[in-house]
């Protein structure tokens, strides 16, 4: 029978304080690791996104160039009303969202060192991952 060594959990706090090199260097891996996977997920995701959108546009180009040929204009223009209906709301809770990211962001990068603001600003990254790498950042800092 195979011995089943459990090694003891790290709870968070012990890792926020860590000063040994090695652990930290661990912890900046696994982050970069962690980081990684999500970046290829989001591209697959990016990619299926755009495939999707892709076909959609067709279908819809499709629809309405079979309408517009018929003379169902009138159809064709509830279409678009019946759309543009559907996308104001959302347009407004992605308005919303995008100012509480932006405020969030400004928040967590005051906290850190001008040196890792200006990182953060140039890195190309869209708000939501700057916001994650900067609170990435404070943790490996120990900043609360």
């Amino acid at each position: 029978m195979e011995e089943v060594k459990v090694e003891p959990e790290t709870t968070e706090s012990e890792t926020k304080h860590s000063t040994d090199p090695v652990e930290l260097q661990r912890k900046i891996e696994e982050l970069l690791n962690e980081n990684a996977s999500r970046r290829i997920k989001n591209k697959e995701l990016n990619e299926q996104l755009g495939e999707y959108s892709k076909l959609k546009a067709e279908i819809e180009a499709n629809k309405e160039k079979e309408l517009s040929e018929q003379g169902k204009f009138k159809e064709l223009l509830e279409d678009r009303e019946k759309k543009l209906q559907e996308l104001s709301p959302l347009a407004d809770k992605v308005k919303k969202y995008e100012e509480v990211l932006s405020k969030d962001l400004e928040k967590e990068i005051d906290t850190l060192p001008e040196t890792l603001k200006k990182m953060i600003s140039e890195s190309g990254k869209d708000k939501a991952e700057q916001l994650e790498m900067a609170r990435s950042l404070r943790a490996e800092l120990g900043q609360s």
